[in-house]
């Protein structure tokens, strides 16, 4: 996967996560990371950079940022469809 490959709506997305985790304090920036790690093991984190090897991963790590990844009371990993966030 090399920037030939990057098409306009990843190039999009690419700029929406580096302004997403630049706007992160360091703890929630681990926290991103260690989620990152245990809903999407296949992504590389190298040094605390993560390592974009395919559209998929980009798309996890969207995914991510948007807290959309969540475990059932029994310990079922899922996705949110939606980020909506509830009014009390």
């Amino acid at each position: 996967y090399n920037t030939k490959k990057v098409k306009p709506l990843n190039r999009k997305r690419i700029g929406l996560v580096k302004e997403k985790l630049n706007s992160l304090n360091d703890k929630k920036k681990e926290i991103f990371l260690e989620n990152l790690k245990k809903y999407c093991p296949e992504i590389k984190i190298e040094n605390n950079q993560i390592i974009i090897e395919f559209e998929k991963n980009l798309k996890n790590i969207t995914f991510a940022l948007d807290e959309r990844f969540y475990t059932t009371s029994e310990d079922e990993k899922r996705l949110a469809n939606s980020i909506i966030p509830l009014k009390n």
